[in-house]
């Protein structure tokens, strides 16, 4: 996710480990420095102070994973397979990226996003991928009109990333394949269209 023999990507590596082992109240920037093996001024010169480290992490990971699942569901017409293309992608960053997921979940999603405007902002813009693909699915006919969108994308992030921690606490090597599809048989087998 980031990667690099810069400063600057060092900084976020070792930031995103120690928030998600100690949270990002219990993380101070004398530990990033003395991990990532910089001096203190140089997280100054990349940021104004922590929170701002946090805020441009929490923004520089949500962007890869937007940028992930964009580019896996380009051109996918189908709109069951471009939510089912969008599931997959999502499911297999979160199991190969587990201390981003741990920080986002544990960070973002909760009562700090709702306190911080900026949080927001970044929530948003992933959430908004998810209702354009259900939205897409309602004017193609293949989902049910009637599903508020607005709810159905939070419940399908919420869906994926609960079925991806219980794949990632039951087994060392979590298993994609059973991820994958706990998520596609609950969300697309409750949400698809009756046929007749």
């Amino acid at each position: 996710m980031f990667s690099g023999e810069d400063k600057k990507t060092r900084i976020f590596q070792v930031a995103l480990e120690l928030f998600a082992e100690k949270g990002f109240a219990n993380t101070s920037v004398d530990e990033i420095v003395d991990r990532a093996g910089v001096a203190k001024g140089t997280i100054y010169y990349h940021f104004k102070g922590k929170d701002d480290l946090f805020l441009m992490l929490m923004k520089s990971g949500v962007d890869f994973l937007n940028e992930a699942i964009r580019e896996a569901a380009v051109g996918e017409s189908d709109p069951i397979r471009r939510l089912d293309t969008i599931i997959a992608t999502q499911v297999r960053l979160f199991i190969d990226h587990p201390d981003f997921y741990k920080v986002l979940m544990s960070e973002i999603w909760w009562l700090e996003a709702r306190q911080h405007e900026d949080l927001q902002k970044i929530r948003k813009s992933y959430l908004s991928i998810l209702e354009e693909a259900i939205q897409a699915g309602q004017t193609a006919g293949a989902l049910r009109p009637d599903i508020d969108v607005e709810m159905a994308a939070p419940a399908l992030f919420g869906l994926i990333s609960h079925v991806t921690l219980q794949v990632v606490l039951d087994s060392p090597k979590p298993q994609f394949s059973r991820a994958h599809r706990a998520v596609t048989d609950v969300f697309l087998g409750g949400i698809l269209k009756p046929r007749a």
